[in-house]
């Protein structure tokens, strides 16, 4: 947007790049949250404590290939995940659950 600013002749919209660059950057996010919380329940009581090693390594790929193809950043989207992840995923996550991701 920005060199798009300098080097065009005309005017730059300020309130419609504003806006797309809100629009971006919250799409991104709610990608990311709604996975993440998606799949918390699901990492609820797994019968197997392995299976949570196997969502710890599936969900930042999950959430990366959901993005891009909605023309979102993958990794924005991932690091919302992981931000939400890390807050609500102990409240339900076992702690035998959460040894055996840490050894992981």
């Amino acid at each position: 947007m920005a060199i798009e600013a300098v080097t065009d002749e005309r005017p730059c919209p300020w309130s419609g790049t504003a806006l797309a660059f809100v629009e971006s950057y919250a799409g991104k996010i709610v990608i990311g949250a709604a996975i993440s919380l998606l799949l918390i329940p699901v990492r609820h009581r797994p019968p197997e404590p392995l299976l949570h090693s196997v969502l710890s390594v599936a969900t930042p790929l999950l959430t990366y290939l959901s993005a891009e193809p909605l023309h979102v950043s993958g990794v924005l989207a991932v690091v919302t995940c992981g931000l939400v992840t890390t807050r609500f995923g102990p409240r339900v996550i076992g702690s035998d659950a959460r040894i055996q991701v840490i050894a992981f």
